[in-house]
């Protein structure tokens, strides 16, 4: 079942009234009698065990009276898994979300507003267009932001040198795309890029890059299907359509091109700078041939979307207060600062992106995708879903997966998803 579906049905089992009985969270005391606070993040354990490990012996010697309790589930399923755990009372009190799930969150009631219980000056702290755009609606605080993700392009040397190109051949623009990809293929046999079409509806990023908008500004309509629109969809299923990317791009999930690009068969991966991490440990021989360069763009649109992650509190906690109080220990820049230095990602602080790691980082290929993905945060937006977007993504995937099998000409597919939007949209 795909993830927005199970996103509805969790919805419904919501309004049915699901959490209107029973006991709230988990264990609320220790049989010693102090404040049991869980926490959950997403696929990073045993990795920074090492990093958490510490940081919540710090907090509990720091407030004897709490007890932290660290969750961890991995990435596939997650947000099922977490469904679930509320549905079954037994919901972690500090939740890792990525910010474009929290509305789905919001709507549910299964995590508090934070206005009443999260310190001003902590609020201050954080790149304010960064709180807003992650973690306001309606007015209301949801959510603290954790880090930001914004992508990079990691381009396999040795695979350029095989079809006799240099790093400058690889595309900085987005047109040069389809000639990289066929020079890449018949020289060596390989793929240049490797798109994910349909996971997470991915279309809405291809409109977004090409400055498209996704609905009309008042949320009650779509607003995607124009001539720019059409053409930027036209672009991406001719790609797939002559073959100049792999077959199964339609159905693959962000782990497949990451898993061909350090097997040696993908020239250029886009995707967050924290996976490098695991190419580094796993193939050492595709990190060494590995460069960092920004994403390719459309002329005229240099900005692009940057993937952030947040802490919120569960509507179930029996210590709200003291979640608040521990969400913000995770986001406050020192250990912000020591995260992002550990996994290449970029905090949400300001003070923390102040730091001479970032503003002057070391001459390596580490220091560069830094230097790339602190470039990219400066030009990025955080995504901001719409009303229903679970719905609304399904329909992109949707429209995505028929026009590329030949099923649906693009503009049929387009024709066909504005109408199922404007359905959705205007219950």
């Amino acid at each position: 079942m795909s993830a927005p579906r199970t996103a509805l049905l969790f919805l419904l089992a919501v309004s049915a009234g699901l959490f209107a009985c029973g006991e709230r969270g988990r264990r609320p005391m220790t049989p010693e009698g102090r404040k049991h606070v869980t926490f959950l993040t997403m696929q990073l354990r045993p990795t920074f065990d090492d990093y958490f490990l510490p940081l919540i012996e710090q907090y509990e010697r720091e407030n004897p009276d709490i007890d932290i309790d660290w969750i961890d589930y991995p990435w596939q399923n997650y947000e099922t898994k977490l469904m679930t755990a509320f549905l079954a009372r037994s919901a972690p009190d500090v939740i890792n979300l990525p910010s474009v799930s929290l509305p789905t969150y919001i709507r549910s009631g299964t995590i508090l507003p934070l206005d009443d219980i999260v310190d001003p000056e902590a609020r201050a702290s954080y790149v304010q267009s960064i709180l807003t755009d992650s973690g306001v609606y309606d007015g209301q605080l949801w959510a603290v932001p954790w880090y930001a993700a914004p992508e990079v392009a990691f381009v396999n040397t040795s695979i350029l040198k095989e079809a006799g190109l240099t790093i400058d051949d690889v595309p900085r623009d987005y047109a040069d795309v389809p000639a990289f990809c066929e020079t890449i293929l018949e020289k060596t046999g390989k793929y240049g890029f490797y798109p994910v079409y349909v996971e997470g509806g991915k279309l809405r990023v291809f409109l977004w890059e090409r400055g498209v908008s996704l609905v009309s500004e008042d949320g009650t309509r779509a607003a995607f299907n124009t001539p720019e629109g059409l053409a930027v969809f036209e672009f991406w299923v001719d790609l797939y359509r002559r073959e100049l990317v792999p077959r199964d791009a339609v159905t693959a999930t962000h782990r497949i091109p990451l898993d061909q690009y350090k097997t040696g068969n993908l020239a250029v991966l886009t995707t967050g700078p924290q996976l490098a991490r695991q190419f580094q440990s796993d193939t050492p021989e595709i990190y060494e041939a590995t460069e960092v360069l920004p994403l390719p763009r459309w002329k005229g649109h240099e900005e692009h979307l940057v993937s952030l992650f947040v802490f919120a509190v569960s509507a179930r906690t029996h210590h709200p207060e003291e979640s608040a109080r521990f969400a913000e220990f995770l986001t406050n820049a020192p250990n912000q600062l020591e995260f992002a230095k550990r996994t290449v990602t970029l905090p949400s602080v300001t003070t923390a992106l102040e730091d001479p790691f970032f503003t002057h980082p070391e001459d390596s290929l580490r220091g560069r995708m830094f230097a790339v993905a602190a470039q990219g945060t400066r030009k990025g937006q955080v995504f901001r879903p719409v009303r229903e977007n679970a719905e609304v993504l399904e329909v992109l995937a949707d429209a995505t997966e028929a026009a590329l099998l030949g099923n649906m000409t693009p503009k049929e597919a387009l024709d066909d998803a504005e109408e199922r939007v404007n359905e959705i949209l205007g219950r």
